[in-house]
């Protein structure tokens, strides 16, 4: 019987990067840009915070977005969720996904 050791799990994930759940990613993306600029965005905004931690934070005068492994900040949590939207695109872009 044998067993990988926690230590070779966790190099070979460092070598090859965190999976992104791109199914939810794509879905997400959709949404933060079929909302944006639109009334129901802050509820929107809460319910990502809420059901997939999206967290928002300050990094060098701006906010940070981060969720699902992805992250991008912006001038304000509207701005800095649409940026997400966008790298998320790009991350699915990147993985082989469709965006």
């Amino acid at each position: 019987m044998t067993t990988k050791s926690k230590k070779a799990s966790s190099a070979e994930t460092a070598e090859t990067g965190p999976t992104l759940d791109t199914v939810t990613l794509q879905q997400t993306a959709r949404e933060v840009t079929d909302l944006s600029g639109k009334a129901g965005f802050a509820d929107l905004m809460a319910r990502l915070q809420t059901e997939s931690g999206l967290m928002f934070g300050r990094h060098r005068g701006r906010v940070k977005a981060k969720m699902l492994g992805v992250d991008a900040t912006g001038s304000d949590k509207d701005e800095a969720l649409r940026n997400w939207a966008n790298a998320a695109r790009r991350a699915l872009l990147k993985e082989g996904g469709a965006a």
